[in-house]
């Protein structure tokens, strides 16, 4: 199972709406901005550390697979 499985899967744990709805998007869009707006909505909620943190990691790992995806395109051009 990859990460973004992982993270979908931790979706039916989020009780706060705006947090379940902005993270349903990160894991859909995998962009690191949606997973830095996860960061700031997880903030105000009772499970703030634990989705921050989870958040955060999904960030740098959609930074790191958007680099690659450039890096593969410049190499087949």
């Amino acid at each position: 199972m990859n990460i973004w499985s992982e993270l979908a899967a931790l979706e039916s744990r989020i009780t706060d709406k705006t947090l379940r709805a902005a993270w349903a998007r990160m894991v859909e869009t995998r962009n690191p901005a949606d997973c830095a707006l996860v960061q700031e909505i997880a903030d105000d909620t009772d499970d703030a550390f634990m989705f921050w943190r989870l958040a955060l990691c999904a960030e740098e790992y959609a930074t790191v697979e958007q680099s690659l995806a450039h890096l593969l395109i410049k190499v087949t051009e």
